[in-house]
């Protein structure tokens, strides 16, 4: 089982495996899902109905957004404690509730690798990434490449 990020999601549909192209990856996605290969909190899917339209229709008609869970007080409680130790891991300037503690948190209580588009920061500088806390917190994290080589996908 794995935990899936918002980038994850998103970098699959409008970059890498577009429906219109890749309409067998999308099956692919739509039975991990219904076969709880994938896990993501409620607050992933918030994030998609904000930024992906398209996406969110898709998971919507699909009837697929029964799938993305509400966190539990464990998995507030943890965020919380992430937040307080990467400050950084969120833009505190966007308005709108953000999804990255959250996920982390999910993935180390679960123990489930995290499936992320994020890539590590490149300089101290930059405000720190999924993949940073990661690797500082052990957690296994790759992109949904990886995921579909670990899941044995392979379409013709």
């Amino acid at each position: 089982m794995y935990c899936f990020d918002t980038s994850a999601f998103m970098d699959a549909w409008s970059r890498w495996h577009p429906i219109k192209v890749f309409p067998c990856v999308w099956e692919s996605f739509e039975n991990a899902l219904r076969n709880d290969r994938i896990v993501a909190p409620y607050l992933v899917l918030t994030e998609i109905s904000q930024n992906a339209i398209a996406l969110n229709k898709w998971i919507n008609y699909r009837n697929l957004h029964t799938y993305f869970i509400n966190d539990t007080n464990e998995v507030r409680e943890l965020a919380a404690e992430i937040m307080g130790d990467y400050n950084d891991l969120v833009d505190h300037g966007r308005l709108r509730q953000q999804a990255d503690p959250n996920v982390i948190a999910l993935s180390m209580i679960k123990n489930f690798p995290l499936v992320t588009g994020e890539k590590p920061r490149k300089k101290v500088s930059e405000r720190r990434k999924i993949p940073d806390v990661c690797m500082d917190k052990g957690v296994e994290w790759f992109n949904v490449v990886e995921f579909m080589k670990r899941e044995g996908w392979k379409f013709e």
